[in-house]
């Protein structure tokens, strides 16, 4: 057997907010929580303090149905944790699944049976044939329903449609567990054995999966070209999962000093897990933040675990006969793209946003800012992504990424001494079906910008042009995303300088004349007062400013996406890692702010918290530390 170490992304953040009585109350009644409320947990008695609920399941109707062994039945709750109904059964349940009708299916292991319990709430019980089979998970497949026998070794399948129950031994299974599937294959967990085993939906034995031993729970997801995908959890961790004959892979998504997980789902790229030794619903996403709420009840036994209509997490408490809901409404999700340079940085961008088949793919400078920055706000524009070169070379994973993308044409911006020849000729050769591999040039970074902002590429309705310093990059980082939002571009002046030039004006009457409303980005140490004044006199023109870098960030930001519910952080003192992150956010509709190393500025947080629902961190833990990832608030000193 071969091992996995799952991958420690995150700290855990130790935040344990618990629901009040009039909480409680409030959501027993079904009301609405604001959309930027607290997380909280609310507890649920089931009737039966000693009931012991071991199973829960949510159905697309947001109601959760729990197996109790005690009291052999089936409870089923609705979205306010209010008991809806209870189904008595003649046996014990052992495990609960969902049916593809909007019911479920439940094993009882002490009475050799399994048993249907429809969205109408008709039961119906189907004994095994043979005794002692002990049927212990089930997992439903459409008319043929599967489960595992755990006193004979043997996978049994129902059909629905004619009631016939067939079953077949696994050669050399120990005792089998958790069942999953897809439409032609059936997984059948062998606790006993540590391994998996994979079957037809005949029966027939397809393998043994021995990647990892351990697991508790499995969820098969989907199939394509390139293996079976999906996840699974052990008592340490939850990874994803990808199996091919000839070779496998997991990615962990959780490990942090874990030694009890029972119970896990997903809802988007997030896991939610019970973990039984800390007492607490724990949330992770690759690279992302972790989220973690202690249950009130202490020494609950938590065990399984579901989520209903993408919003509550529900967790048992096989101690005390209870069910807790966790209500993530007010929670971001946390992501981190990171890379091992600014160019792997730049391609995992693109990979994250950039579907193949893109019309324009954009190549700038990976060792100067400048051309990025004009380049960033015309890729968003067009939805292209942009990618990242040295002078004379292109890396390997760069031109990868560029033939994965598959464009029309290859944009290289900037002049020879930023991006050579030799580059060109590389993706050229790379990359024989491109119509184009071509060039937007300029003697300095202020030609290039304004070659960009009136040549093929440039927007035919602006709503606004955004003018920031191209001495410095924060501000027009920030401008970046904003200025696709308005279906414009970056004119990239000297700041410092007491006027523009002729050619810098006429670029700026151009855009006036269409309707355009000149934003200048950054105060007057960035943008001096008489290039403003100069503006003002060409028409609209506005000042975005603050009194550093980051409350820049929030004025553009707030100007631009005053109800974004998803936005991307970059940091403030090194450019490299963001220089891809701004095209990205803009094809998005979402902001770019700028933080510093360890925390997140107040006016940021105050955003995120006030509509953010997901949050992307551009760069690795040496650019932007855990500090960010978790989200923490700069002390009022910095």
């Amino acid at each position: 057997m071969v091992g996995i170490a799952f991958v420690a992304t995150v700290v855990g953040v130790g935040a344990v907010p618990v629901s009040d009585p009039a909480a409680a109350a409030a959501a027993a009644a079904g009301e609405e929580e604001r959309s930027n409320a607290v997380p909280a947990i609310t507890e649920f008695d089931l009737g039966n303090p000693n009931g012991l609920p071991n199973g829960i399941v949510s159905t697309g109707d947001g109601t959760v149905w729990v197996s109790v062994l005690g009291d052999r039945a089936v409870v089923r709750l609705n979205r306010s944790g209010e008991v809806m109904a209870t189904y008595p059964l003649t046996g014990s349940p052992s495990s609960i699944s969902v049916d593809s009708t909007g019911g479920v299916w439940v094993a009882m292991i002490g009475s050799n049976r399994i048993a249907s319990i429809s969205a109408a709430g008709e039961v119906h019980e189907y004994p095994l044939p043979q005794p002692n089979s002990l049927p212990a998970h089930i997992w439903d497949g459409g008319d043929q329903v599967y489960f595992s026998e755990q006193g004979r070794g043997y996978v049994g399948r129902l059909t629905e449609s004619t009631g016939q129950v067939e079953e077949w031994e696994i050669s050399g299974a120990v005792q089998l567990g958790e069942v999953s599937g897809l439409a032609d294959q059936v997984w059948v967990v062998d606790e006993g054995a540590g391994r998996t085993w994979i079957v037809d939906r005949g029966g027939a034995a397809r393998g043994a999966w021995d990647l990892v031993p351990g697991i508790r729970d499995l969820d098969v997801t989907t199939a394509d070209s390139s293996g079976v995908h999906g996840a699974f959890q052990t008592a340490t961790g939850v990874a994803d999962f990808t199996y091919r004959d000839g070779g496998s892979t997991a990615r962990g998504v959780l490990d942090a000093e874990r030694s009890d997980l029972r119970g896990f789902a997903r809802a988007g790229a997030r896991f939610w897990m019970a973990d039984a030794g800390t007492n607490s619903i724990v949330g992770a996403s690759r690279g992302g933040k972790v989220f973690e709420f202690a249950v009130p009840s202490v020494d609950a036994g938590l065990t399984g675990l579901a989520i209903s209509e993408s919003r509550y997490v529900w967790v048992l408490e096989r101690r005390h006969g209870k069910v807790a809901r966790l209500d993530t409404i007010g929670l971001p999700e946390v992501t981190r793209v990171g890379g091992v340079d600014r160019y792997d940085m730049a391609v995992n961008i693109s990979h994250e946003f950039s579907s193949a088949d893109v019309d324009t793919v954009f190549v700038t400078s990976g060792e100067k800012f400048a051309d990025a920055l004009s380049a960033g706000a015309i890729a968003g524009h067009v939805g292209g992504p942009l990618l990242l070169s040295r002078q004379n070379s292109i890396s390997r994973v760069v031109l990868d990424e560029i033939i994965r993308l598959r464009p029309r044409e290859v944009i290289v911006v900037g002049g020879p001494a930023s991006v050579s020849e030799s580059v060109l000729d590389a993706i050229e050769e790379a990359l024989p079906t491109a119509e184009r591999v071509d060039r937007v040039g300029g003697r300095d970074r202020y030609e290039v910008s304004r070659a960009l902002l009136t040549g093929e590429f440039a927007p035919t309705s602006p709503r606004a042009l955004y003018v920031a310093s191209g001495r410095n990059f924060p501000d027009a980082l920030s401008s970046t995303p904003a200025a696709v939002r308005a279906q414009t571009g970056v004119l990239l002046i000297d700041g410092a300088a007491r006027s523009l030039s002729s050619k810098e004006m006429a670029v700026v009457g151009q855009y006036s004349k269409a309707g355009a409303t000149i934003k200048v980005v950054g105060g007057a140490a960035s943008v001096s007062d008489d290039i403003m004044q100069q503006l003002s006199t060409a028409g609209n023109a506005i000042r975005l400013g603050g009194p550093d870098r980051y409350a820049v960030s929030v004025a553009v930001n707030e100007d631009a996406f005053p109800n974004a519910h998803v936005a991307f952080l970059a940091s403030g003192v090194a450019f490299a890692d963001a220089l891809a992150g701004g095209p990205a956010a803009g094809s998005s509709e979402a902001p770019v702010f700028l933080v510093r190393k360890d925390c997140v500025p107040a006016g940021v947080l105050s955003r995120i918290q006030q509509t953010g629902r997901s949050v992307w961190i551009l760069g690795g833990e040496n650019t932007l530390s855990q500090g960010v990832l978790n989200l923490s608030g700069c002390a009022n000193a910095e």
